[in-house]
């Protein structure tokens, strides 16, 4: 039976004294400060320990004085001395930043990430993810992963367009509410009319068509120029990256008087003329200088060609902003009649886009699909 701490009453435990025992005898272990010997009276030992003897180069062995206080080391770095064992720890010097890391020599490498808030300086940031490509999955994905994403691209639009939506948030500038869905409602999202209607949805500010038309002909052109990049670009791969979408639903107003240098006042006229287009999330994508092993799991199907499920997507996206540009145009011009001027009606017009939505429409090409 145990008996409490707090009890009087005595354990039957039994103390035996340890012959090897000669009381707290000064052994120099817990010296006080005013008892440290002179540096004239230290003396140091050197071991026998050759340098490449020390764990990863870390620490290194001497036998000196007993002192806690750390030093400057001749190998770099600080060394403290454990109090009373004769051990020296030593710590390596490190970079204060990154740029520092690169150029200074030493035995442990700091590296960070920063990541850049695309919003930052949007007041009401409207902001629409498309995972792009008919591929989801990276080369070195196992078999549970690259079945994982292979039933996922052909139960969304992913495996028939080459792009899905991911997640959006616009708003409403009527009701002055924030509309968002997250990458379950994209997933739900069938090619055809509930697609289009999504991207016409991100476009519309709430209040008038034109906010729709204002925005399509810009999007599209850098959709043009980021196809001619892509097409230029053999061996690279972009699995499971995104494009993502972003445009200010209420800018700031630009006057004369704001104190603004060039960059930035260039950077506000891009936000409010248009929609900036960005590529993320590259990890797991290829470059053609990446070497592909023949142990690789998951080698593209033609390393040497051009990334086309991430082709089909931007065509996609191409045609069914044209049919969205034709069909508000088509229904503006009817309400206002034709007073309605736009510089880019005539181009975007002209050109022709399948009367319905079926998969004819990408016979051309059929890219690389993830089944």
């Amino acid at each position: 039976m145990q008996n409490d701490v707090d009890s009087d009453q005595r354990s039957a435990l039994e103390f035996h004294e340890d012959k090897g025992f000669h009381g707290e005898e000064d052994h120099g272990l817990f010296a006080m400060e005013m008892e440290k010997k002179s540096p004239a009276s230290a003396q140091t030992v050197a071991t026998d320990h050759d340098e490449n003897d020390t764990l990863d180069g870390a620490q290194s062995v001497i036998a000196s004085d007993p002192s806690d206080t750390p030093i400057p080391s001749q190998r770099g770095g600080t060394e403290t001395r454990l109090l009373g064992t004769g051990i020296t720890t030593r710590e390596p010097d490190r970079p204060s930043n990154p740029k520092e890391a690169q150029i200074q020599a030493d035995e442990r490498v700091q590296q960070f990430l920063l990541l850049e808030d695309l919003t930052s300086g949007m007041n009401k940031p409207c902001v629409l993810d498309l995972k792009m490509g008919t591929r989801q999955y990276g080369i070195e994905a196992d078999e549970k992963k690259k079945s994982n994403q292979r039933r996922k691209c052909m139960v969304t639009t992913s495996q028939q367009l080459g792009v899905r939506l991911c997640g959006v948030q616009v708003w409403d500038m009527n009701k002055g509410v924030r509309i968002y869905k997250d990458k379950y409602s994209g997933r739900g999202i069938k090619a055809g009319r509930e697609f289009q209607d999504s991207l016409k949805e991100y476009l519309y500010d709430g209040i008038s068509n034109k906010s729709i038309l204002r925005r399509i002909p810009d999007v599209i052109e850098k959709l043009s120029k980021l196809d001619k990049i892509i097409r230029g670009l053999p061996g690279y791969r972009f699995y499971a990256s995104s494009l993502l979408l972003l445009y200010d639903a209420d800018p700031p107003t630009l006057t004369n008087d704001t104190k603004l240098d060039e960059e930035t006042l260039s950077s506000n006229r891009q936000r409010t003329s248009g929609v900036e287009l960005k590529l993320i999330d590259f990890a797991n994508c290829v470059t053609a200088e990446d070497e592909l092993l023949d142990s690789t799991p998951c080698p593209p199907h033609e390393p040497e060609g051009i990334d086309r499920g991430y082709l089909r997507g931007l065509r996609t996206l191409r045609m069914y902003l044209l049919r969205i540009y034709q069909d508000t145009y088509s229904e503006e011009r009817q309400a206002k009649g034709p007073e309605l001027e736009d510089d880019h009606a005539t181009e975007l017009l002209e050109e022709e886009v399948p009367p319905t939505w079926n998969d004819s429409a990408f016979d051309e090409d059929l890219g690389y699909v993830s089944i």
